[in-house]
């Protein structure tokens, strides 16, 4: 990684793991790093720095950049108070990978912070993080309002996350808004966004818990714990994040165990307050409940027959 953490004043060690956990990105790898680095401060130069010397680091790949915002939000999980401290000097508006930690916190506190880089921020790109940001806060006239104010936006991939983030946050009001987006006239990436944003919320509005392949798709709170609660067989539910994480593992599972076990996908992104009380930071990530108490948990992708081991099924 070069000479780039020079004269941080961090140890050695802490410097070793931040640059494992950059190239691996796994959970060990990162919990290493929060137990030895022991210093928000630190953990916070480290993530900042990274993210101001990838420049001088071009070829190392996209990967090590998602790695990076993993490790930022891991970090703001365990220093949520300092993230907002933080965060509340306007000189962090500016670093994407900041304004996407602190949206997965989504505490009260953070959330007219991350409005305020979604209205104000000169970086497209921090607009654009605000916008998925918002996703993770649960449905509120302050977050509608500025995504609405938000749709006005000048860059188009900063609108197509606005429009995405419409679709887990809006109501029937915004339908007018979304509809002229459907058109000829239209970008693609904003007509296919537009169409999905719409479906979302007619589903949502409509207060169903839609069924396919069977598998239940429960995408509010109400909805996720009435199943979990009352279901007379364990639940396995897949934590999936705005149409990404699907696995066919599940469906598979859904149909040879149709008779043993209820299967239940939830979008983090329309289901934040679940997401944020289970901690979901891996898509997907696969909880089983039994009698409404989570028992079993398996992050990430894996083969049918190792999902059902690690979930003692």
């Amino acid at each position: 990684m070069g000479t780039w953490h020079q004269n941080l004043g961090i140890e050695d060690e802490v410097i070793k793991l931040f640059e494992n956990a950059l190239h691996k990105g796994t959970d060990e790898s990162i919990d290493e790093l929060l137990v030895h680095g022991n210093n928000a401060v630190q953990l916070l130069k480290l993530v900042t720095l990274g993210q101001l010397k990838f420049d001088s680091l071009k070829g190392i790949g996209r990967v090590y950049v998602d790695n990076l915002n993993y490790i930022s939000s891991k970090i703001a999980w365990n220093s949520a108070d300092y993230f907002i401290e933080v965060f509340n000097n306007k000189e962090w508006l500016e670093y994407p990978h900041i304004v996407g930690a602190l949206s997965w916190i989504h505490r009260p506190e953070s959330e007219p912070l991350i409005i305020n880089a979604l209205l104000n921020s000169k970086s497209w790109s921090v607009r654009m993080e605000a916008a998925i940001g918002l996703g993770c806060f649960p449905r509120s006239e302050t977050v509608l309002n500025a995504l609405v104010k938000a749709l006005e936006d000048k860059n188009y991939l900063v609108k197509d996350h606005v429009i995405t983030t419409l679709g887990t946050k809006g109501n029937n009001s915004v339908l007018p808004l979304l509809y002229p987006f459907v058109t000829e006239n239209s970008k693609i990436s904003l007509e296919y966004s537009a169409k999905k944003a719409i479906n979302n919320i007619l589903n949502r509005e409509q207060n169903l818990a839609i069924t396919k392949m069977g598998i239940q798709y429960a995408n509010d709170e109400k909805t996720f714990y009435n199943i979990i609660t009352n279901s007379t067989k364990p639940v396995l539910v897949e934590f999936y994040s705005d149409g990404f994480g699907m696995s066919q593992e599940i469906e598979m599972v859904a149909e040879e165990k149709k008779d043993a076990l209820t299967v239940v996908r939830t979008d983090t992104k329309a289901n934040p307050v679940v997401a944020n009380k289970y901690q979901v930071l891996t898509i997907p990530t696969f909880f089983l409940f039994k009698k409404g108490q989570l028992v079993a948990v398996a992050k990430g992708r894996m083969p049918k027959d190792k999902l059902l081991h690690t979930l003692g099924i």
